[in-house]
C-alpha cells in the first residue's frame, strides 16, 4: 500500500468502526497506518501545521479501533 492509497482508505473509511477485516487484512492495514502517521509526524517536524496535529490524532484513533477489534 503506498503512501497515497492508505490517504484513500482514510478518507473512505468514515465509519471505520463497522468495518470488518481478516487479521491477516487487519494487520497489513495497521502497518501502513504506522507507516503513514511516521511520515505525517516528519512532515509535522519540519513544518507544523494545525491539520498535521489533527490528522495524527485521527491516525491514532483509527489504529487503536482496529488494533482492538478481535
Amino acid at each position: 500500500m503506498t503512501l497515497k492509497e492508505i490517504g484513500h482508505f482514510m478518507l473512505e473509511c468514515e465509519n471505520y468502526r463497522t468495518v470488518e477485516l481478516s487479521e491477516s487484512n487487519r494487520e497489513i492495514i495497521l502497518t501502513a497506518l504506522e507507516l503513514y502517521r511516521t511520515t505525517v509526524t516528519e512532515k509535522l517536524c519540519n513544518a507544523p501545521t494545525e491539520y498535521h496535529d489533527i490528522e495524527l490524532l485521527e491516525i491514532d484513533e483509527i489504529i487503536e479501533t482496529i488494533g482492538s477489534v478481535e
